[in-house]
């Protein structure tokens, strides 16, 4: 049976960033959408996948309309915004079916 994590006991497709989390977005499709968390926010975040770059292990999301009850993003609620982060910095994906 597959699991999310089956390429990450792959060491051929293993991102050189060292986490099970950057292994999966160097191996995801661009256009994949995901409910993310990052470390040291509280909340999941909804965002579509853009890029990954394996040497400086930074991810690119789109994010729309992020509506949170905290204001850590000034002028950033509800507007689309890109978002860089190292993918070291994840705690969790979760993928999101196709509309």
């Amino acid at each position: 049976m597959s699991s999310l994590f089956d390429h990450c006991t792959n060491h051929s497709k293993r991102s050189s960033c060292g986490k099970c989390l950057c292994a999966k977005l160097k191996n995801e499709c661009e256009g994949s959408r995901f409910f993310i968390l990052i470390d040291g926010f509280p909340e999941f975040i909804e965002a579509t996948f853009i890029g990954f770059r394996d040497r400086s292990c930074c991810a690119k999301f789109l994010v729309s309309n992020l509506v949170s009850p905290i204001s850590v993003f000034p002028n950033g609620i509800g507007s689309n915004f890109t978002l860089y982060i190292d993918c070291r910095d994840l705690k969790a994906l979760v993928p999101l079916k196709a509309k």
